[in-house]
């Protein structure tokens, strides 16, 4: 059977075979293009991932390298840290690493060296067994080196340093302890300001501000002890601790006379007044 046009213009026949053969091409361009995007979002998401994956490690770089540059002392000597963030000068690290932490090991091993200073005096010998296997010319001999400049401290400089702000009280918080720095006139200007603490090697403290160094006193948190006899030498105490008990006890009275508190509440704050009494 032949279908034939009505349109007005007439036209030529077209067999209902064409019409199926069209259909299953435009269903089959869909399902090409269907199975093209699915592939472009797959490369996409694993595009995005890989992205996001190397901004997170330059991110975390950075923030490492911020971090030794700032906490750092060799930044006063105007001396810059290079990491290894590709693989090829990580590897050389690691490699070099792992070189010292197992030759070194076995050398000491070998020679009954247990305690950091029974291996110290081996320890100029080992390196120039190192440097004589492993050592690698430099490519251009100029020795980069400066000497040391007379304003430069080493015994300031390689210590660990934060900065701590300078309360209205002129107390510095470090490490749970409460430094206190002596008043002056001129402490009193540095209230509210930024003191630069160092810690050297064997614990010493130095608090510096405005370029000097501040004398404190420390008192520990965790050993924090009252001695009633130094504090009441003070000729202003005695009024003051009279006030504080004369506060407490009426205190104590409105408690005890209001009908809400508890029995069990006012019987305690009866034991602790009689005990308080003298």
């Amino acid at each position: 059977m032949v279908f034939k046009s009505t349109h007005p213009s007439g036209g030529h026949d077209v067999s209902p075979g064409a019409h199926v053969v069209v259909v299953v091409v435009v269903v089959e361009a869909v399902v090409v293009v269907v199975l093209l995007v699915e592939e472009l979002v797959e490369v996409l998401v694993v595009v995005v991932v890989v992205v996001v994956v190397e901004v997170v490690v330059v991110v975390q770089s950075w923030k490492q390298h911020e971090q030794d540059v700032e906490t750092t002392p060799p930044i006063d000597l105007n001396i810059d840290s290079l990491c290894a963030n590709s693989p090829q000068a990580k590897g050389r690290v690691e490699r070099a690493n792992g070189t010292l932490q197992d030759r070194l090991v076995k050398e000491l091993r070998l020679r009954g060296l247990s305690t950091p200073a029974a291996a110290e005096p081996f320890l100029p010998v080992f390196m120039a067994d190192y440097n004589r296997r492993f050592a690698t010319p430099a490519r251009v001999a100029y020795d980069a080196h400066r000497p040391l400049l007379p304003t430069e401290d080493l015994t300031e400089i390689f210590t660990f340093q934060e900065l701590r702000r300078i309360t209205a009280q002129l107390t510095v918080n470090y490490k749970r302890g409460l430094y206190v720095l002596e008043d002056s006139v001129e402490n009193r200007r540095l209230r509210r300001t930024t003191a630069l603490v160092s810690e050297a090697a064997d614990g010493t403290v130095t608090i510096r501000g405005n370029g000097r160094v501040l004398a404190y006193r420390l008192h520990p948190r965790d050993h924090a002890q009252l001695v009633p006899g130094v504090v009441v030498e003070h000729k202003h105490l005695d009024g003051v601790f009279a006030w504080i008990a004369a506060q407490q006890h009426d205190r104590d009275a409105a408690r005890l006379a209001n009908p809400k508190v508890t029995l069990r509440a006012k019987k305690r704050l009866r034991a602790a007044a009689s005990s308080a009494d003298p």
